[in-house]
């Protein structure tokens, strides 16, 4: 078969097999065979290129041949390259002595540091030995950096002939000082070279302070450490201590001639999520205060869906603490890296995901999984603390080592008085030293756990236990059954609501039994089981949520989606204060729960729902950031199942895709967009990462990426939004606002100024009314902001402008009349006016250069600007320019108009930024 023609050549498929290349001359000349090489296992496809020929076979092999039969042979990939330039880095058989002293030194190095396990980084290299060893002696990925090419080229080339490179060591050509590495990704770094050696104090100050700036930002929390070896005769351990003082969680350490930096502990401001509502206290909220928009990529893939549930099935949340995502599936329970992806550890648990997977039937992929309640009511059956993680698994709470999820102890349940043996469990939580666990669900309809009723959403008693010994500490029953979404262990106490709804007594009664008791609200002495207070006045509901910063519960429902049950309440909150059971207020209210549970208020999980204050219930109001009026805080999403998830700056959720609304600036809901959140809710906020582990497992939802992936902050990553604040009203004015221009979407800056799109095209926007007066928009145009040059140096007096503004509009000569004040008959008012420009470098045809476009500038009819050259002020293209005008009158409407000299290309405009002037 003819592959490719490359010039006089056919590059061809041989009958055997193999590959070759055929010449041909003159016409009629016979063709002649140039070369032939074999090829083992069947060729797929090939590639031309850079004088080499690359060829796919089916099998995973890669083959890459040159010009003529002597180079094919040398460039085959079964032929081991020259590698003759220095010592293999690993021989095939026994170690040189120096070698032997390297691996010594490696052994040494991972007993101090207690490193078995990870990612190390090798930042800069000599001879690859040190590199080499840790190949040898360690199951340690290995990624090294250094800056010489020829180093780096020789050490690739051993590395690659002993069949080691692309596996576990990888070789990066770049300064390790300044190479853009992610964040967090090593478990251990160290190097090659000797570290130091500046001329004067203050220059080893200023060397090591950027060192080991660069080793923290690499570095993964709870115990990253980086061993250097540095010259004490520049002072350098002094300079190290002064550096590390600045660094939140750094820690100097010495052993030897060696350096040691620590990030010790979690990233300061970082959350967790434990339980299944993040906390015991139900809060659905982390609380972390580093994942907040925008936010920027940092790892994708990792483990398949494998070890996740069906998403249909409503699977306990992932859980997240320490810098561990510990996730159930079908038959296992693991543990995955926040900060790197990679699988910690996997234990086989045959079955576990029985309540949450297909409808109390045998899982297969071919079986369609309607939504279920799962996890929502029945609850979690694990917990995940720094130290430890609690799975039920059929009769037992395994107590696995979060580190190592190798089993320290299992605990039983004592047995129901006048029952044999143990009873199933319930509820499970933590708090504390104390394991709290519902004992003896109830089962209603025939042990049908899967399906959408009230089974196993209640249990009959409380057993308290030691966490560590399982030692039971107290027992209590319940009159009726103690809801396991009611049941909520914090601040030394047991919140607990004991109550079986309408619809299950109703069963019950049917079936001859009959309960008198009224719903009751309890708060149990942890530590003893005393009741402190105890009410059956205002019990209604089916959930409970703890705010401990003010010490107040909440009662209400867990309501919404498609796996809702008939008897949650969706129509009234109360409060009572946390130590004596006082009511602090109650009023009516249509929300979807469960209910987030924030700083000074509980928001509601639903579209448009809005929030209330914590404190007073009343309802939490916003101003309209382009007028000023008072309207209820809200906030919205798009179509798909869960529930919402928060932290103290994002709330994340399903809106179509993956989707967010920015707590932090009020700035409205976005997408990630690519990928899919699941119906099992799986945005998870902590450890200063939002974690996206693949949950769409059985799901047929046509998403880009399926993948697992992770978050992190990102100051410059773009963010658009979209929102239902309500446009200027007739007899409202605009106060402030922004029009970015052919932008895909809304964005809040930094300084409370609404970004709207023109046109709308990304979803709901408040946009002020604009007419193109006389003609079209022009031709537009649109970057990804990061094609946009920063404005560090303006001149003083001068305003830096925004890339994400800067990054797209039009092109052409403008007239644009935009409606500021609706009332009848509006006074005069006086506004600051910015325009945005951009020169965007894209002219069809030609390359523009400076003084062939300018353009004049008239608002209200007045020039502003004679003759503006945006490149001529700028230097270079995709560079923003700001102009301000002040004091400019305007009535009801501002007029815009951008008109071309004569013989110049058209004008451009890429944002207009109104603000009303103080006294107007």
């Amino acid at each position: 078969r003819i592959l490719i023609q490359c010039g006089s050549q056919i590059l061809a498929e041989t009958a055997g097999g193999g590959v070759g290349a055929i010449e041909w001359g003159e016409p009629g000349a016979p063709l002649r065979l140039v070369w032939e090489q074999s090829v083992r296992g069947m060729i797929d496809h090939v590639l031309a290129g850079d004088d080499r020929l690359f060829v796919v076979t089916r099998e995973g092999g890669l083959h890459c041949f040159g010009a003529g039969a002597a180079a094919a042979g040398a460039l085959n990939s079964e032929t081991p390259g020259d590698g003759g330039h220095s010592p293999p880095l690993l021989p095939p058989s026994r170690f040189a002595a120096d070698e032997t002293a390297w691996d010594r030194k490696v052994d040494q190095l991972l007993r101090d540091s207690g490193k078995s396990s990870g990612i190390v980084l090798v930042h800069g290299l000599d001879d690859g030995q040190l590199m080499a060893a840790l190949v040898r002696r360690t199951q340690l990925t290995v990624i090294a950096a250094d800056d010489n090419a020829d180093r780096v080229h020789r050490i690739r080339r051993q590395l690659d002939d002993a069949g080691v490179y692309g596996r576990r060591v990888h070789v990066i050509l770049a300064n390790p000082d300044t190479c853009p590495f992610p964040p967090y990704f090593a478990d251990l770094v160290v190097s090659e070279q000797v570290r130091g050696g500046a001329a004067s104090d203050n220059a080893a100050s200023h060397e090591t302070d950027a060192l080991f700036r660069s080793l923290f930002h690499v570095l993964r929390p709870y115990g990253g450490a980086a061993w250097i070896r540095m010259r004490p005769d520049q002072k350098s351990p002094a300079a190290a201590t002064a550096v590390a003082e600045t660094l939140q969680g750094a820690v100097i350490g010495r052993s030897g001639d060696y350096t040691i930096l620590t990030r010790s502990g979690a990233l300061p401001g970082a959350g967790q999520w434990t339980h299944q509502y993040a906390s015991s206290g139900n809060t659905l909220n982390s609380g972390d205060q580093l994942v907040k928009a925008p936010l920027g990529l940092l790892w994708f893939g990792g483990p398949s869906n494998r070890d996740a549930l069906p998403r249909h099935g409503q699977g306990p949340i992932p859980q997240v603490a320490h810098g561990r995502l510990v996730i159930e599936g079908v038959d296992s329970l693991s543990a995955r890296c926040v900060y790197t992806g990679r699988t910690l550890w996997r234990r086989e648990f045959p079955d576990i995901g029985f309540p949450y997977k297909a409808n109390n039937h045998s899982f297969t992929e071919r079986v369609y999984i309607n939504n279920q309640p799962g996890a929502n009511y029945i609850g979690s059956n694990y917990v995940t603390l720094p130290d430890s993680v609690y799975v039920v698994y059929r009769d037992e709470c395994h107590r696995l080592d979060a580190e190592s999820g190798r089993t320290l102890s299992t605990f039983r349940l004592p047995p129901a008085a006048g029952r044999d043996g143990s009873s199933g469990w319930g509820y499970l939580g933590v708090w504390g030293d104390f394991l709290i666990a519902g004992a003896s669900p109830h089962l209603f309809d025939d042990g049908r756990i899967g399906e959408k009723n009230w089974n196993a959403t209640s249990s009959r008693r409380l057993v308290v236990m030691n966490r560590y010994t399982g030692e039971v500490l107290w027992t209590h029953e319940a009159e009726r059954g103690y809801r396991h979404n009611a049941i909520v262990p914090v601040a030394g106490k047991l919140f607990v609501i004991d109550r079986l709804s309408d619809g299950v007594l109703e069963l019950l009664a049917r079936r001859g039994r009959q309960f008198h008791e009224q719903p009751r609200l309890t708060a149990f002495d942890l530590r003893t089981g005393e009741t402190l207070w105890s009410t059956v006045e205002n019990v209604f509901g089916t959930w409970l949520g703890y705010s401990d910063t003010h010490d107040i519960l909440i009662q209400g429902g867990r309501t919404g989606g498609r796996e809702v049950l008939p008897d949650e309440e969706s129509h009234r909150i109360l409060a009572f204060r946390g130590h004596d059971g006082t009511i602090l207020w109650d009023r009516p209210w249509n929300y979807t729960g469960p209910l987030v549970i924030a700083a000074d208020q509980v928001i509601s999980s639903g579209r448009n729902d809005g929030s209330v204050s914590i404190l007073t219930g009343e309802t939490i109001n916003r101003r309209h950031p382009m007028t000023g009026r008072e309207l209820p805080w809200t906030h919205t999403r798009t179509y798909g199942c869960g529930t919402v998830l928060a932290c103290s700056h994002l709330l994340t959720f399903r809106s179509g895709a993956a989707g967010f609304f920015d707590l932090a600036r009020d700035g409205g809901t976005g997408n990630f967009g690519g990928f899919k959140s699941s119906c099992t809710p799986n945005l998870v906020p902590a450890d200063g990462v939002l974690s996206a582990p693949d949950y769409t497992r059985t799901c047929s939802c046509s998403y880009q990426n399926q993948t697992s992936l992770a978050m992190v902050h990102q100051p410059d990553a773009e963010i658009w939004t979209c929102s239902t604040l309500p446009p200027p009203g007739e007899e409202e004015f605009v106060i402030r606002s922004g029009i970015n221009l052919n932008a895909p979407g809304d964005r809040m800056a930094d300084d409370g100024t609404l970004w709207t799109e023109y046109p709308p095209v990304a979803g709901p926007s408040p946009g002020i009314p604009i007419e193109f007066v006389g003609g079209s928009a022009g031709r537009p145009f649109r970057y990804h902001s990061t094609l946009v040059s920063g404005t560090p140096d303006v001149p003083p007096g001068e305003i830096p402008g925004l890339p994400w503004v800067a990054a797209s509009g039009f092109e052409g000569p403008l007239s644009l009349r935009m409606t500021l004040d609706r009332r009848s008959a509006p006074p005069p008012k006086k506004y600051t006016v910015r325009l945005h420009f951009a020169e965007p470098g894209d002219v069809p045809d030609r390359s523009v250069t400076a003084g062939q476009r300018r353009f004049r500038v008239l608002l209200q009819g007045d020039e502003v600007e004679q003759a503006l050259d945006v490149l001529a002020q700028t230097g270079q293209n995709r560079r923003p320019l700001v102009r301000e005008y002040r004091g400019i009158a305007v009535n009801d409407d501002l007029l815009l108009v951008l008109d071309p000299i004569a013989g110049s290309i058209h004008p451009v405009l890429c944002g207009i930024e109104i603000a009303l002037e103080n006294g107007s």
